[in-house]
């Protein structure tokens, strides 16, 4: 899939609930639930919306680019920072911000 077809809302929506990884070593990943696709107020002829992630309570709760790994979506760099945690895990949100075509 493209950069640009897979930056597109509606895809995030299609993989709601689904798994993305996050290598931290050659044999060992973090795996990150995408636990919301959430449109977001925007002027007119943008597009905004966030995803929020859902990490294990034991990652560092650090904002940065995360690169995250999909078996559909295929890699992706991300601008990840964490929002919150509770006895699930660690939150993290993604935000976009685009001039619709």
């Amino acid at each position: 899939m493209s950069e640009s077809k897979s930056l597109l809302r509606p895809v995030y929506e299609e993989h709601l609930n689904s798994i993305f990884h996050l290598p931290v070593s050659e044999t060992e990943a973090i795996e990150l639930e995408l636990v919301g696709v959430e449109a977001t107020d925007a002027p007119p002829g943008h597009e905004s919306f966030s995803l929020i992630f859902r990490a294990p309570l034991n990652m560092t709760p650090s904002q940065g680019l995360y690169r995250l790994q999909h078996e559909k979506l295929g890699t992706s760099d991300l601008l990840l920072v964490p929002i919150k945690a509770d006895q699930d895990g660690l939150y993290f949100e993604a935000v976009f911000n685009r001039i619709l075509e």
